[in-house]
């Protein structure tokens, strides 16, 4: 089971409790498989993700399907554009498959999905400390931004990831004679 979070909610550690230098701050786990179910899903707009330890199931170099995920942002397609998802200040680990997912959404009337390169920085992870997120099979990503979707990630310490950053995008790229991508054409259904 991933829990959903909609538009203007927030799931913040409290103030004098959060992570800080002198504080590890408080600890949300799971101890199950979770395949490649995230814990939590982000649906909608205005959300903040802050201050706090998101833990993993699987404290090993994982393979075969175990894929976890800690935080999946995906907006429902026809959703309203997205101008504000924050993932802030905090420390995600041991999530075989990704600490943190961003995915865009479309249909086939939209040129551009919700999370395109016309709003940048709506979905930023930032200051974060993303880190042993493994798997022996391409997966182990700190931050995967794939389907097309944009996102800024910076100031954030990754370490022990199999892939600190991961981005990609699905569609028929045009390319030249070498093979060389000339023209990228992304499809956002990712």
């Amino acid at each position: 089971m991933d829990v959903l979070i909609a538009s203007n909610r927030n799931l913040i550690a409290k103030r004098d409790c959060e992570r800080s230098m002198a504080r590890l701050g408080p600890r949300i786990f799971v101890t199950d498989e979770r395949k490649s179910l995230p814990l939590f899903k982000i649906i909608g707009d205005n959300v903040k993700v802050s201050g706090f330890q998101l833990r993993g199931p699987t404290d090993y170099m994982a393979q075969g399907d175990r894929k976890e995920r800690g935080i999946a942002i995906s907006p429902p397609a026809n959703g309203p554009l997205i101008q504000h998802i924050e993932i802030s200040n905090m420390d995600i680990h041991f999530w075989s498959g990704m600490a943190v997912g961003v995915g865009d959404s479309w249909t086939t009337e939209q040129k551009l999905g919700l999370l395109n390169n016309q709003n940048v920085g709506a979905v930023r992870v930032h200051d974060s400390y993303l880190h042993h997120n493994r798997h022996g099979a391409g997966y182990g990503y700190g931050t995967n931004i794939g389907g097309g979707a944009y996102a800024l990630i910076e100031r954030n310490v990754f370490d022990e990831n199999r892939h600190a950053i991961a981005g990609g995008s699905k569609g028929g790229d045009k390319k030249d004679a070498d093979g060389e991508v000339i023209e990228a054409s992304v499809d956002y259904s990712g």
